[in-house]
């Protein structure tokens, strides 16, 4: 296979999650199908040119935001992704009837919204007629989703929000004529934010987290990061009752998360790459925001050879975490689809074949996103009432070191191969989803972009054989629970 369109090389990049890389190391030069560069501002753009006939003239803008728990005030865990959430809905040039008055009236609202849950925790009564009042007062000053409503005005088709792990991404469509447009509008939501409405947009944000969390695999999640990374901030519980954070705090981590350098904006339709380079060169000239650095990545534990049990009533849960062995992240990830990726999975079929019924089994690599190179993380959730949960550590274990002793069977190679080609086939229907999939694995997970368009080879049994050898010598955190459905 070689590169010739943007569909083959969305194919590519998904592909070459479950691929080894190629044994010759100097592979022929071939013309790139992406510009890879940053504007004067600092900000990273990858323009990836559709040249396999797509010229439907619709460019798709996809920016990464990172949300980093490491750079959120400890007790107000989610504030990053609420903050991200928030700031679609308008800002100070977009949607403002007068953004000097409404950035005042938003602070005394703030002021006056932090006394009511001040008051509510000390079991006193809190001036609701006075909230109630000062926040149409603020409203009046603003025209909500004002941001949304530009953009369409501007010839944008959609707008969509994804949140992930790590991460917010912004998807919009729109027409190559309106481009210019679109870039000011993109521009202007990270310089000048009003965040309208955010204590509400954070306590949603706060409840899908707490019921993420508090699920098992969230309890297993949480656990075995806090074990294989003291300390951690994405390991920190999400309390009932955050702390009263101020909207000068939240401003401040806009400015941090927000800072050109931290993020990524991935382009990708049937456009001509220079003359969109120097459009978004024109346009992405400064930012006003503060330098800023992301945090450091966690350092895992000394001690990570050691087991953390957590006990509760209800179904039985595993993790298994080693640090992420000296491998290429294609072979690594082929490993660990072989190992841990579903019910045809060796630890599932193992398991099932021991009595233990239809467990769950994934993986988790790199695991957190933040760390380099992190940690594979094998989670295994079995059935609440099997008589056999309590062999579950013990039976994962030894599946384990037989992977390590005899590698993939050719059903298991053929089954790895499959499900790649299926996934390399789901990203072949666009342009859309290339943005998606260049944004994660290159703007946070670290990736290089010239990897995700390498061509595809199927790893080799012995190669991935050797990966779990090198699993099985090093030491390993594991964290097994006893948690409630």
């Amino acid at each position: 296979m070689r590169i010739r369109a943007l569909a083959a090389a969305c194919v590519a990049a998904a592909a070459t999650l479950f691929a080894q890389n190629p044994p010759n190391p100097a592979p022929p030069v071939r013309e790139q199908p992406f510009l890879d560069w940053r504007a004067p501002d600092g900000s990273r753009f990858v323009l990836i040119q559709d040249r396999a006939g797509y010229r439907a003239p619709v460019v798709h803008w996809v920016t990464l935001v990172p949300t980093d728990p490491a750079d959120e005030p400890a007790g107000a865990e989610g504030l990053a992704r609420a903050i991200v959430r928030a700031s679609v809905d308008g800002s100070g040039g977009t949607g403002s009837l007068d953004a000097e008055r409404e950035n005042e009236a938003l602070d005394r609202l703030d002021d006056l919204e932090r006394r009511v849950l001040a008051a509510r925790r000390r079991g006193e009564q809190p001036p609701e007629t006075e909230l109630r009042t000062t926040r149409a007062a603020t409203a009046a000053l603003g025209v909500p989703d004002a941001w949304r409503r530009s953009l369409a005005r501007s010839g944008a088709t959609d707008l969509e929000l994804r949140e992930i792990d790590g991460a917010s991404l912004i998807h919009v469509a729109c027409p190559t004529e309106s481009l210019r447009e679109v870039a000011l509008l993109v521009r202007e939501r990270r310089e000048a934010p009003l965040l309208r409405d955010l204590r509400r947009t954070f306590d949603a944000v706060r409840a899908e987290l707490r019921v993420a969390a508090d699920s098992p695999a969230g309890r297993l999640q949480r656990d075995v990061l806090g074990a294989a990374f003291p300390g951690i901030a994405a390991a920190r519980p999400i309390g009932e009752h955050p702390r009263l954070w101020t909207r000068g705090e939240a401003l401040a981590l806009f400015g941090t998360i927000h800072h050109p350098t931290r993020g990524l904006h991935v382009l990708t339709g049937g456009f001509d790459a220079q003359r969109v380079r120097e459009l978004l060169a024109a346009v992405f000239t400064d930012t006003r925001l503060p330098p800023t650095a992301a945090p450091p990545p966690p350092a895992p534990s000394e001690a990570r050879a050691r087991r953390a049990v957590i006990p509760s009533t209800g179904a039985h849960a595993l993790a298994v975490a080693w640090p992420q062995p000296n491998a290429a992240p294609e072979l690594l990830l082929a490993t660990a689809e072989w190992l841990a990726g579903g019910r045809t999975s060796r630890i599932a079929t193992g398991l099932r074949g021991a009595g233990l019924g239809e467990v769950e089994v994934s993986y988790r690599v790199p695991f957190p996103v933040q760390a380099r190179p992190g940690v594979l993380v094998v989670q295994v959730i079995a059935e609440a009432a099997n008589p056999r949960n309590a062999d579950l550590e013990r039976l994962v274990v030894e599946l384990l070191q037989n992977a390590a002793t005899t590698g993939p069977g050719g059903a298991e190679m053929g089954r790895i191969r499959g499900r790649a080609n299926n996934r390399a086939a789901s990203w072949s229907i666009g342009t859309r989803d290339a943005g998606f999939v260049v944004a994660e694995h290159a703007g946070l997970h670290g990736r290089d972009v010239a990897t995700l368009f390498l061509e595809f080879v199927p790893p080799e049994s012995d190669a991935l054989k050797n990966i779990a050898v090198q699993l099985e010598r090093a030491p390993r955190t594991i964290v097994a629970l006893q948690v409630t459905r």
